[in-house]
């Protein structure tokens, strides 16, 4: 599961199970394990600040889902470190953030 920003988050339901009670009344982009994928990263995103966040460009349909919440999304290529279990999150440290 990834929480975009304030109010959007992305997750696998069958792998999450129910959310918490604060999570409910969030708007969701359900994403399912794709036939053939051995791990889902979908939900394996890096937001740079509330409008803006790069997906793998494996993940088309999310993409399409974040741009009509009016994110900016940046798609780039991520097989070979997918393969290796990192997906964009996973290969940053944490970023500080000004608010």
């Amino acid at each position: 599961m990834t929480l975009i920003k304030p109010g959007l988050l992305v997750y696998y339901p069958d792998l999450v199970g129910e959310l918490p009670e604060t999570l409910k009344n969030w708007d969701k982009i359900k994403l399912y394990k794709k036939e053939g994928e051995e791990e889902p990263f979908g939900a394996n995103n890096l937001s740079l600040d509330e409008n803006t966040i790069i997906v793998p460009d494996s993940y088309p349909e999310l993409a399409e889902e974040l741009k009509k919440r009016d994110m900016e999304v940046i798609v780039l290529p991520f097989e070979m470190t997918i393969t290796y279990g990192a997906g964009p999150r996973c290969l940053t440290a944490v970023l500080k953030r000004d608010c």
